[in-house]
């Protein structure tokens, strides 16, 4: 249960990560739970990461990194992967990326639906190269929020196809990433833009997002409801619905590098090409650098007039340097400008609305930076309406994170409810042989999350197959040889057990079942079918008996007195109703039997990776994995062996570090030391893991017997001080308690010796107190013979007047009795306090362990002094830390003993006054006279009062 606790925390804690993987750059936002949306930094400290991956050998790179290797391995580096996702080998696609990039080649292979690189020694899938990208990414996010990454949102065009999208699942799920949405680039950024805003009226925005490798307009509707929450309460949610789509896929940032490459090129071959050998265009490595510094220039003539390309050693060691200007550069690129307008018209189209009816025009993607591409939007809309409140790079990364956070339901955002829209018609059939009938499914612009029941047709055998495919659309990427049409295709799904489930209802029910499937247009654009079942609808009453005695209604009928049979086999005689006619005929029951279909979506061509083509692509990435973590192993192991020598080499020139060695010692360490630095030179780049360690071993074993030694001697000196200071303490401790002991001593033996002084002092007091009150009572008796004498009372009479009373006997008993425990007390109040110690014996311990130490010490001192620095020694720290602690621990029991001691109290010394006493005396005395009175209840001689009587009389 622990663990299971443990691991639904883990989950409820894991992080959400938003990946805008683009054609030239990636970027990633990040929320986890306590920290707000962030963007992922990446290991060269910037917020986005180009989307290239190279190798050398068999390690990767990626971003700036590739860049760099791309001039010395351009075969080996694999930049602009985003269009080639879900593209047949055969494609257009795939023959525009070659031509850009020649040293690139195509992997020998006859599947022509997978597009696969040559590598070292190996190929590579695109989708493979894709997931390292991404598993890249996602290892950055787990590093920064220190904890795994629960799911993925992923962005993609509006223009992608159910193959390209798939091709980025498959990317994901080999990178072990759960992609929990794709989310369209337009729609992206309109949540980003809408995830701070309360819209009062429905508004129309538009979303150009132009980027590096494509262009389109999302024309999207903000409305702020008020919708029913749980129970009587309501909430407002932000509702963005997608209105219609327009794009250019190949217009873009890269596309003008395009034109400026090309010109570059043109440039150089008809100035430099007579002092060449061979043509620049034909050097993979010249034509890399030209088109990474044709980038460069275009990004400095958004922001400035002019702008010089210089790269040294372009070709043939030829050094090129050509100055251009943003006039020039428009001049180029002159036929963009009315693609670039045409897109937001035909989005205008798609919405069936004009710019009039739009709030504003919201700017997204590198390119729409570049000075012509506005005032090609401003022939079609105005100034006011050109809206620049999103960050223009990372604005769909945040709506994608703000996507994912609220599909988890682990945090607490603004309900956004998006309605995105399909662009390319579906449509599927029943197939034999990839033959069939096709009807249209999801026409263009059905929202996602749409789902449709389609029935099954009768068929004699057990399997049904179900193809889908995009219907006729201009946009769609089929070449004009495509006769099969397996570019428009999307997948086949087989509905497996028909004609059992179909039988098996006639036979039990006697019906006439029909078949139906769900189809599906989910929240990322994707076709699925889904909950196939067989259905036929049965009379209820035919049934009932059947059911109820058999099944569990049956039972509880009979257990609570129904007509079912009980347990002991006897039955109950059923009593018939009289029917009543009412000239009505009694409806007949209905209900519904189902039975569950099995639905597999098989992976076609093109539409899916095969399991083959999976599962060899997954063993090479964690074979990559595997490498990658050998080689920072290996590396940390090379790099502590190097520290270690250089190290060695400077402790060798130690003067404190000789004077402990010996000889011979200093001369294996550098011995030793030097072998270890020409084997890192000679064989250090192909040694294993363990040879570092052994080498780095053996150098550690060699010195550290002395520095072990030199340790010693550094710190022999601080840990003697210290003894030496606990030496004084206790001393001091053992001399201050013996010095109470006999001090008490002292005292002790005085006040014993004046005790008998001290009882005569106190006898001699109490006769005199005792003289006083027998005179007091004898001036008492005179007064009250005098007083009878006046009274006229015989001599009988004046004699008992005078004479004392019980109560007056009693109270003089009572003071004599008070004087004695009031000495007493006073007399043992007054003793001496004893201490904690009260004999020096109790000491002894203390005091023999603190000498036998000193002596031990100085001896050892003294032995230690007489050897040389390079012996073994003899005073080690070790043996001073037993020492100290021994000491120590009796030390701090002794201390204790003290600190906390507690003298004893002497006893409680009685209140003054008689009151108690002249109490007792006159409880005695009425009882006396109670006995004479009433001989019968006086208690026999040698026979105790009851002890709960005593109790009641003190408490009275």
């Amino acid at each position: 249960m622990l663990l299971r606790a443990a691991y639904l925390l883990a989950i409820a804690q894991a992080a959400i990560l938003g990946i805008d993987y683009g054609h030239q750059w990636t970027k990633a936002g990040l929320v986890k739970p306590g920290i707000p949306m962030e963007m992922v930094i990446t290991m060269a400290s910037r917020r986005k990461e180009q989307s290239v991956i190279g190798f050398k050998k068999n390690e990767r790179s990626y971003g700036e990194d590739a860049i760099a290797l791309s001039g010395r391995f351009p075969q080996e580096t694999f930049p602009e992967l985003k269009l080639l996702l879900g593209q047949r080998r055969d494609s257009q696609a795939v023959k525009d990326y070659l031509a850009r990039f020649p040293a690139v080649k195509l992997a020998p292979g006859t599947d022509n639906n997978v597009v696969a690189f040559e590598r070292f020694k190996t190929t590579a899938l695109v989708e493979e190269l894709v997931a390292n990208q991404i598993a890249n990414m996602v290892y950055n996010a787990r590093i920064m929020a220190g904890e795994e990454i629960d799911g993925v949102v992923l962005t993609v065009p509006p223009f992608f196809t159910e193959r390209q999208r798939g091709a980025l699942i498959e990317a994901a799920r080999l990178a072990n990433v759960k992609v929990m949405s794709l989310i369209s680039d337009g729609v992206a950024v309109a949540i980003d833009y809408a995830k701070a805003r309360h819209f009062d009226e429905p508004q129309i925005h538009v979303v150009f997002d132009s980027g590096a490798g494509s262009t389109s307009a999302t024309v999207v509707k903000f409305e702020t409801k008020l919708v029913k929450d749980f129970g009587r309460f309501k909430k407002n949610v932000t509702s963005i619905e997608v209105l219609g789509t327009a794009f250019d896929k190949t217009l873009g940032g890269q596309a003008m590098t395009d034109v400026l490459f090309e010109h570059f090129a043109t440039e150089f071959d008809s100035t430099e090409q007579k002092q060449l050998e061979r043509e620049m265009r034909k050097n993979p490595r010249a034509l890399s650098r030209l088109l990474r510094e044709s980038n460069k220039i275009k990004q400095v003539l958004s922001a400035n007039t002019e702008a010089t390309l210089s790269v040294e050693s372009l070709h043939e060691n030829v050094d090129f340097r050509r100055k251009i200007s943003r006039v020039q550069f428009e001049e180029l690129t002159q036929g963009m400008a009315p693609r670039v307008s045409a897109v937001l018209k035909n989005a205008f189209a798609a919405a069936s609305i004009d710019a009039s009816n739009i709030t504003s025009l919201i700017l997204h993607g590198g390119a729409t930076r570049v000075p012509f591409v506005q005032r090609a939007l401003l022939d079609v809309v105005s100034e006011e309406q050109l809206s620049r409140n999103v960050n223009a790079d990372e604005s769909a990364t945040i709506g994608a994170v703000f996507r994912g956070a609220g599909l988890s339901g682990r945090f607490k955002v603004k309900d956004v409810r998006v309605q995105d829209r399909s662009i390319f018609p579906v449509e599927g059939a029943f197939t034999h042989d990839g033959q069939g009938n096709f009807e249209e499914l999801f026409p263009n612009g059905t929202p996602f999350e749409s789902a449709l029941n389609l029935t099954l047709p009768s068929s004699l055998t057990n399997n049904l197959q179900y193809t889908v495919r995009y219907g006729a659309y201009p946009a769609l990427p089929i070449a004009s040889d495509d006769v099969e049409g397996k570019a428009r295709h999307i997948g086949e799904f087989d509905i497996i057990g028909m004609q059992d489930a179909i039988s098996s209802l006639k036979k039990e029910y006697a019906c006439s079942p029909a078949a139906f499937v769900s189809a599906k247009l989910d929240s990322s654009g994707m076709v699925k079918l889904d909950d196939p079942f067989v259905w036929c609808e049965v009379d209820d009453s035919t049934t009932k008996d059947k059911t109820e005695d058999s099944g569990v209604a049956g039972k509880l009928k009979g257990w609570f007195g129904g007509d079912s049979s009980s347990e002991d086999g006897d039955t109950k005689q059923k009593v018939a109703k009289k029917p009543v006619t009412t000239g009505k005929t009694k409806p007949q029951k209905m209900r519904i039997e189902k039975q569950a279909l099995l639905v597999y979506e098989k992976p076609g061509p093109g539409a899916r990776l095969n399991e083959t083509f999976f599962d060899a692509a997954f063993a090479r990435i964690q074979k990559l994995d595997q490498m990658d973590d050998d080689r920072i192993q290996g590396e940390t192991a090379r790099n502590e062996l190097e520290s270690y020598i250089y190290q060695t080499r400077e402790t060798l020139n130690k003067e404190s570090w000789l004077s402990a060695a010996k000889p011979e010692e200093a001369e294996r360490l550098r011995v030793a030391a030097k072998e270890a630095a020409e084997w890192l030179v000679n064989e250090g780049d192909d040694a294993k893991i363990a040879a570092f360690k052994e080498h780095r071993k053996k150098l550690v074993d060699l010195s550290m017997v002395v520095d072990m030694r030199t340790m010693e001697h550094d710190v022999r000196d601080d840990m003697v001080s210290q003894l030496e200071k606990l030496f004084d303490v206790s001393q001091r401790f053992v001399n201050d308690m013996k010095a109470n002991a006999t001090k008490y001593q002292a005292e002790k033996a005085a006040w014993d010796a004046g005790k008998p002084e001290r009882q005569a002092a106190r006898a001699a007091a109490r006769e005199e107190r005792k003289r006083a009150r027998l005179a007091e009572a004898a001036a008492r008796a005179e007064k009250a013979q005098a007083e009878a004498e006046l009274d006229g009372l015989d001599d009988e009479d004046a004699a008992a007047k005078a004479s004392a009373t019980p109560a007056q006997v009693a109270d003089d008993a009572a003071a004599v009795e008070e004087d004695e425990i009031e000495e007493d007390f006073d007399d043992e109040a007054d003793a001496p306090v004893p201490p904690a110690f009260k004999s020096e014996d109790e000491l002894d311990e203390l005091d023999d362990l603190l000498t036998e130490t000193q002596t031990w010490l100085t001896k050892a001192q003294k032995k230690q002094a007489s050897m040389k620095r390079s012996d073994e020694v003899h005073l080690t720290t070790r043996s001073i830390m037993d020492a100290q602690g021994k000491l120590e621990k009796l030390f701090t029991e002794m201390r204790g003993k003290y600190v906390y001691y507690q003298p004893p109290k002497p006893k409680a010394k009685p209140a003054k006054g008689k009151s108690n006493a002249k109490s007792k005396s006159k409880d005695k005395a009425s009882k006396a006279q109670t006995s004479a009175s009433s001989p019968t209840e006086t208690p026999v001689e040698g026979e105790k009062e009851d002890p709960q009587v005593e109790i009641e009389k003190e408490d009275l």
